[in-house]
Order: structure tokens, then sequence, then C-alpha cells
């Protein structure tokens, strides 16, 4: 009996650390998604006219914009709160209209505070709920 006891706590043990990351691991409603810029709020250029995607994680989204690939940490909670952290991208040079592309894009992701989030779409809005981008799922 005391044998038994012993094992039931070591194996609580060593469960612990597992069940806090089980509990953790379904923390962003955006983790393990892939997503396509379709439309955005600013400017007469198309964003379907360049390649630009996003892919989320856990804690860390990463793509490419229209010419440069990026990567950097977010937050998404349950309730459609968003925020960006620190963005870093690779500084390659392109066509003028794709350089101008890709800055709306970098811009508007740094202005998205909330989202909505469907099986095909991915919304982007500001702090007062206006769209900023529209993604749809890859």
């Amino acid at each position: 009996m005391k044998h038994s006891i012993i094992a039931f706590f070591i194996m609580a043990v060593l469960l612990m650390p597992g069940c806090k990351n089980a509990s953790h691991n379904g923390g962003s409603p955006l983790a393990a998604t892939k997503w396509t810029v379709v439309a955005w709020s600013a400017s007469s250029l198309s964003p379907a006219a360049y390649h630009m995607i996003v892919e989320f994680n856990d804690t860390q989204l990463s793509g490419r914009a229209a010419i440069n690939s990026y990567s950097g940490s977010y937050s998404a909670t349950a309730n459609g709160v968003f925020s960006i952290g620190l963005l870093q991208a690779t500084e390659m040079a392109g066509a003028e209209d794709a350089m101008r592309a890709e800055g709306i894009y970098f811009e508007l992701l740094r202005q998205a505070r909330q989202f909505t989030l469907d099986h095909s779409t991915l919304q982007l809005l500001d702090a007062q709920r206006n769209d900023l981008l529209v993604f749809e799922r890859r």
C-alpha cells in the first residue's frame, strides 16, 4: 500500500508539466493556421496582385510580404484581442509598387488590435473594430 501511494505521487509529479503544457497549447485560436491576404482597407493597390501570406504558431507568426519574408511574435486571445510584437524582415528590394504594397501590409499588421475568425476567413481590425486586413485560409 505504501509503495502504491509513493508511485502515485511520483506519477503525479511527472505528469504535472505535461498537464500545464496541454492547457497552454490551446492558447491561441490562430495557432497552426496559414492565410493569404485578399483585401485591405488602404490604398488603391490590390493585395491579391502580390503574394502575401502569414502562418501562425502558438506565439510566433511568419510569412511572406510582397517581396520579403518576415517573422515576429504575436498574441491572440479567444475573445478576439490581437497584437503584434516586433517584426523582423529580410531586406530585399523589388518593384516600386510591390515595395509600397509591402509597406502598407506591415503598417496594417502593426495597427491590428482585434480579429474575427471563421473557417475560411480571418479579419484583422483596429481598436475601433474597423477592417484592416482580410485573409483567406490556405
